[in-house]
């Protein structure tokens, strides 16, 4: 082409006669492929209304990194010379334009002005192709349609259109080109391009990822041209990419479900090996899958098994291909319109899914395995038990679907924080792991109750974390769980399965016992530092240290309060320091040198106040008003602390009964 652009209103007609040019492929060929017709039933489909035309600009002279790779590694060594350079093509939606007026109203777009054509909301994506014959399509860059009933995995990329700024939420696909990938390798691109441990500047090309499968020694064949990679090969790709490589083959479909539904959740992208058997194609394929859509009218134990249908990057087709369960198969739904039911999918592609793989965070450790164990075995416990004692609440309880997937910690905090639990806070500032195993029970789809488990944890470590009560039935199903836990332990011991069980961990949460600074905060608060330190109060570069007394309960010097109480100018000061000890000293008037951080030397306490002897009533008087310590705390807390430290501290100090609270 003679100029660095152009600008059509999109038919697939003049679209299959711009890549025949590019390429040198026969128009004949290219009007039979595949992914063309998806192609082109994608783009119809991203369509807001029928009324709308689609307008698409050709950037005749696009470098494609990953091709450039691919070029160095195979094509520039051919006696035939190929072209270094791509093709990209880009399409918008919008309102049909007069004849001849588009282009005009891309040179406008092009100089910063207003156009109607290039703009951010009608962008809809692009296609780069690849100068060789056949197969040429490379980097499907698609939008997604936004929808609350689907779970897509997709990332947000900047494009630069001769110098105009766009985005756009998808994750690309590639079609293979049998030299230097086959259908496996470009799964694993796509999943590279789909996962959140890879940036994109760092996302390998065709090449490279069929470089990275073959061990250093490669003692298995060429490497290209190549014709697919085993499973070890796809795992050694991950693993080279720092991706902690996991494969499962599946008993069912439901198990099949779970792993999609567990990990999806969490936008870990899977790898989909298939038996293909069709007229147009038979052996192992490869798929990358990138999201499901959940039937929430189906009544399922496990929410997993809802899972109606996948969606999924396959190089044969498309990007977000729409594929159903049908027994035990998969069939491929090559139509974006929602109107085709499933009864006339029929005749369409059959897959028989095979086995699964995909790359994790190197903390994951702990298995999606282990945790449905854990969910059985409880929900079989609880249910053993209230055969026995209470059948209405063994029905409600069996009604529970239960709900496992891997989380975030920061995803499950934005839920909390979005929710209306009680006492929120407390569980938005409770330390956690970063990726988190997750049981829910619900009941008609809404969340009653979710347990925690650290996911970076080993298996017979104490991984359970804790319950998020969701609702006022979850503390009924805590105290049930509590108790059975209890009982069950004695079970596993006379069955001698103790060693076997993988409830270990949530026995042992309810058999620990509250620490001895667990317990100090319940007592008396929380540690703090000082809100602030007065100039008199440092004296040498550090705080001066003013503290007589450093009491715990067993009292040596009571005559110390005894001769000084009535004496007048000053009060007693106090605090109770980090391990739970009553620090008192003397705070003279007006001496502004002898406040509470001098009783520790400025360092972190808990509730403070003043001691002082009541000469009217007769009575010893304690009070809370530390300003530096005690301003943090509620009332409640304050007034619970304060009684607290009367009790345990200051009576048995005194020797005395009582003592009265200001």
């Amino acid at each position: 082409m003679d100029t660095p652009y152009g600008i059509f209103e999109y038919t697939v007609d003049n679209l299959q006669l711009y890549i025949s040019y590019i390429t040198k492929t026969p128009l004949s060929y290219i009007r039979q492929k595949f992914q063309i017709a998806y192609l082109d039933n994608y783009l119809n489909y991203l369509k807001d209304n029928s009324d709308e035309s689609i307008y698409f600009i050709h950037e005749n002279d696009y470098v494609d990194k990953y091709y450039l790779d691919d070029y160095v590694s195979y094509y520039a060594k051919c006696f035939n010379s190929y072209e270094k350079n791509c093709a990209r093509v880009h399409f918008f939606k919008t309102k049909k334009l007069d004849d001849f007026r588009y282009r005009e109203d891309f040179l406008k777009a092009v100089k910063g002005e207003d156009s109607c054509i290039i703009k951010q909301e009608n962008y809809l994506g692009f296609i780069t192709i690849k100068p060789i014959p056949y197969t040429f399509l490379s980097n499907i860059s698609l939008k997604v349609k936004p929808s609350d009933d689907k779970k897509l995995i997709v990332h947000r990329y900047s494009v630069s259109l001769f110098g105009i700024l766009l985005t756009i939420n998808t994750v690309p696909v590639q079609e293979q080109d049998k030299v230097v990938s086959a259908c496996a390798t470009v799964a694993l691109w796509s999943l590279y391009n789909a996962s959140s441990l890879i940036c994109q500047e760092a996302i390998p090309s065709l090449s490279n990822i069929t470089k990275s499968a073959y061990p250093k020694e490669n003692g298995y064949t060429r490497e290209f041209p190549n014709n697919g990679l085993s499973i070890d090969m796809m795992l050694r790709s991950l693993n080279h990419f720092s991706l902690s490589s996991e494969a499962y083959t599946y008993s069912d479909i439901n198990q099949l479900k779970e792993y999609v539904y567990a990990y999806i959740s969490n936008g870990i992208p899977m790898i989909l090996g298939v038996g293909v058997d069709s007229d147009n194609a038979k052996g192992k394929h490869a798929l990358t899958i990138l999201g499901y859509k959940l039937d929430e009218q189906q009544q399922t134990k496990y929410k997993a098994h809802q899972i109606s249908n996948l969606y999924i990057h396959d190089d044969r087709y498309g990007a977000f291909v729409k594929i159903y369960f049908v027994k035990d198969n998969l069939q491929i739904f090559l139509y974006q319109n929602h109107n085709v039911s499933t009864s006339d999918i029929t005749n369409l592609e059959m897959y028989t899914p095979e086995n699964l793989l995909f790359g994790l965070y190197n903390k994951i450790r702990v298995k999606y395995q282990t945790i449905k164990i854990i969910s059985k075995d409880l929900s079989e416990a609880i249910s053993s038990h209230l055969v026995k004692i209470d059948n209405v609440l063994k029905d409600f309880f069996d009604l529970l679907q239960i709900d496992i997937k891997l989380r975030e910690n920061r995803d499950l905090k934005q839920e909390i924080k979005a929710s209306s639990i009680k006492d929120k806070d407390t569980y938005l500032t409770q330390s956690l792991p970063k990726y988190i195993w997750s049981i829910s029970f619900g009941y008609q789809n809404q969340k009653l109750l979710e347990m925690m488990f650290d996911a970076t944890d080993i298996e017979q470590g104490d991984m359970f974390l804790g319950f998020i009560p969701y609702h006022k039935s979850a503390n009924h199903i805590i105290q049930l769980i509590e108790l059975r836990m209890q009982d069950y332990e004695n079970v596993l011991y006379k069955t001698k399965q103790i060693k076997d069980t993988k409830l270990w961990s949530i026995i042992k949460y309810f058999k620990k016992k509250q620490t001895y600074k667990e317990s100090l905060a319940d007592l008396y608060g929380y540690l703090s530092i000082p809100e602030y330190v007065k100039t008199e109060e440092k004296e040498s570069d550090s705080i001066k240290t003013q503290m007589q007394h450093r009491l715990n309960s067993q009292i040596d010097d009571r005559d110390y309060l005894k001769e000084d109480h009535e004496k007048e100018g000053f009060i007693y000061v106090w605090i109770i320091d980090e391990d739970g000890f009553l620090c008192i000293g003397k705070e003279k008037d007006k001496d502004k040198s002898s406040g509470h951080p001098t009783l520790i030397g400025g360092m972190p306490g808990r509730i403070g106040g003043e001691l002082f002897y009541d000469k009217e009533d007769k009575i010893w008087t304690i009070n809370s008003k530390s300003g530096r310590y005690s301003k943090i705390y509620t009332k409640e807390e304050s007034a619970r602390y304060l009684q607290n430290v009367a009790k345990y501290k200051i009576k048995p100090f005194l020797g005395i009964k009582d003592i009265k609270l200001s």
